[in-house]
């Protein structure tokens, strides 16, 4: 993730790729929903 933060892109993309990085966090842990809602946090 510090990767994708110090990237310079456009913020609607950076926020695209956390999200779907978010969406497949989901499908492959559920238990690390708490998890991607931290790193959500400390992205946005």
């Amino acid at each position: 993730m510090p990767a994708i933060k110090a990237a310079p892109v456009a913020p609607s993309t950076e926020r695209l790729l956390i999200v779907m990085t978010c969406a497949l966090l989901r499908v492959l842990f559920p238990l690390n929903i708490a998890v991607c809602g931290i790193v959500h946090k400390i992205a946005i």
